[in-house]
């Protein structure tokens, strides 16, 4: 899509002797940053786009890098875990009470973008009006989710809580600007709410108040005050009415629900083994291992990128091509994640504690496990965007449904005698269980070999080199 806005004014009426003429407004001169992009994008479309949202991601890990050591040293290991025991019951339910309408709204966006602001006004009315339902499970549940926190934990938990339509506000607007490809405005405000938390934890540091309670309060705030850019940018890049359409939800959920269901094993072998530590294990240990987690989620920006632009082009692309296009992106995805994984591994036992403190020593070990982990969970993200793309939502459910089980008997069998290693293990050995699942579902779909799917050609690896290559003179061309 242009980045010239689709709400630009009318034309100029100059009345001259009753009748009306006409005259087109004055060409404005494109400023040097679009110019620039559009020579960048016009080298190589997809390669840009993935550079485009790798930078994107690679400017959330960095900011995540710092907020994550911040964090862990404000709170200590205790804190930190009490923390996250608050956060992941909010993500949990804001997550699962989507019931797939992000996903949705971005698919129908991509087809039907003259009706975005519909669809985008459709999804957010439908999903607030099922959140009642979500709180209140949530709120009775928050004892048992969180038995082995004190008191005021689960009582903070719940306040919490009252801040889920938040979550709906920001996310379905931010997936409505991906269908309609504005990729380079979608990528700029998903950096929101990171700089907003980051700006909170340094406003927390002087002002002398790290507790868990205001940390999760405060993230409450970052939320609600991203919603000003957000409907700002989306109101100025969707078009149509808007006003809601009760006649689309059928649609949006036909769609959406099998993604929802997916949601729910997706969400639990995220989180699973952090709620059970929640449940039975102090918060210091889950501290330690939400460490471990962040510098573990350091892998994925490139294979998110991937999936990111992927599903759109498999998307609209014809059906003849789909094939080739999702294999070529499942095997560039594989072959980074495992660059990738190797690099950060071997740098893990030095860069942990340098960056999250001595205290966080013990969470090394798990920490080079969950490396390789997260980046099986990358990858998973570019085998369920290909599939999304193909409209096969129901094979996303299916694996992620694969590695739930596998994870849920990893930590049954590892998490008391290992303790936050065994953890490790489950969650690397059920991303590793839905990885298997969605490449048979798309050798099913597809019908080519296993071959095809997860070794990379010397062919594309020269063309992904020589498009570099492009995109590198692309943007000195664009500085001249």
């Amino acid at each position: 899509m242009s980045d010239v806005p689709t709400s630009a004014g009318p034309k100029l009426a100059v009345e001259v002797d009753h009748y009306a003429i006409a005259e087109a407004p004055p060409v404005e001169r494109p400023s040097a940053l679009r110019r620039v992009w559009a020579r960048f994008h016009a080298a190589s479309p997809f390669a840009s786009n993935v550079a485009l949202t790798m930078g994107a991601n690679v400017v959330l890990g960095v900011v995540g890098l710092i907020t994550g050591p911040i964090c862990a040293r404000l709170l200590g290991p205790s804190g930190r875990g009490e923390l996250a025991a608050i956060q992941n019951l909010y993500w949990l339910a804001a997550t699962l009470a989507m019931l797939g309408v992000p996903e949705a709204t971005l698919y129908f966006t991509a087809r039907r973008d003259r009706e975005s602001r519909r669809l985008l006004a459709s999804g957010i009315v439908l999903v607030l009006l099922v959140y009642p339902v979500f709180y209140l499970c949530a709120y009775f549940l928050a004892p048992y989710f969180l038995a082995a926190q004190s008191h005021v934990v689960v009582q903070t938990a719940r306040w919490v809580l009252l801040g889920l339509p938040l979550y709906a506000l920001l996310t379905i607007p931010l997936f409505s600007l991906r269908g309609n490809n504005d990729l380079v405005r979608w990528n700029l405000m998903r950096l929101v709410p990171a700089i907003g938390w980051f700006a909170l934890l340094v406003a927390l540091f002087f002002a002398g108040a790290p507790t868990p309670r205001n940390v999760a309060f405060g993230y409450l705030g970052v939320l609600a005050a991203g919603l000003i850019p957000t409907v700002w940018v989306v109101r100025r890049r969707t078009s149509g009415s808007s006003s809601p359409q009760p006649e689309l939800w059928p649609k949006l959920l036909r769609y959406g629900l099998p993604l929802a269901l997916a949601e729910i094993p997706l969400t639990l072998n995220l989180r699973l083994d952090q709620m059970l530590m929640a449940a039975f294990l102090p918060a210091r240990l889950l501290g330690l291992y939400v460490v471990a987690v962040a510098w573990g989620n350091t892998v994925p920006p490139l294979l998110y990128a991937i999936g990111t632009v992927l599903f759109p082009r498999v998307a609209r692309a014809d059906a003849s091509d789909r094939p080739a296009l999702l294999a070529q992106g499942v095997r560039i995805g594989i072959f980074a994640a495992l660059i990738l994984a190797v690099f950060l591994a071997a740098v893990t036992p030095f860069t942990v504690p340098l960056l999250f403190g001595k205290a966080f020593q013990e969470s090394v070990a798990v920490a080079v496990v969950l490396v390789f982990a997260s980046a099986i969970c990358g990858v998973n993200v570019v085998l369920e965007e290909g599939l999304r793309g193909l409209g096969e939502t129901s094979s996303v459910f299916l694996g992620e449904i694969a590695g739930l089980a596998v994870t849920l008997l990893g930590l049954i069998a590892l998490l008391r005698p290992f303790g936050i290693f065994g953890a490790g293990v489950a969650s690397f050995l059920g991303y590793l269980g839905t990885t298997i699942a969605l490449l048979f579902r798309i050798r099913m779909k597809l019908h080519i070999r296993f071959a095809d799917l997860v070794i990379p050609r010397s062919r594309e690896l020269k063309e992904a080199w020589g498009r570099c290559v492009s995109l590198k003179r692309g943007f000195l061309n664009a500085q001249d």
